[in-house]
């Protein structure tokens, strides 16, 4: 990444035996770009996950996050219009 791209790494620690997915970390991205109006394009992202011996480390494309933002406010305008509903 340069200059001009910021970097986010964010990590999760698992202490249990059940599998860790990489998918609720993207969402943490997600929600970080929908609450300080960060552009996903405008920064770096690295995740990991510490479960077991070695880390895992993703590095999601801007696609995928921006698929994640759509996704959610999505759902949030559909919210919206139900309790508007009610």
């Amino acid at each position: 990444y340069d200059e001009e791209t910021h970097f986010l790494r964010i990590h999760d620690y698992k202490s249990g035996t059940t599998p860790a997915h990489m998918e609720q970390l993207m969402i943490y991205v997600a929600l970080f770009c929908l609450e300080y109006a960060i552009k996903p394009s405008s920064i770096y992202v690295e995740l990991r996950i510490y479960q077991g011996e070695e880390p895992w480390i993703y590095e999601p494309s801007t696609e995928e996050i921006i698929q994640i933002v759509e996704t959610i406010i999505t759902f949030d305008n559909f919210m919206m219009k139900m309790r508007e509903e009610d």
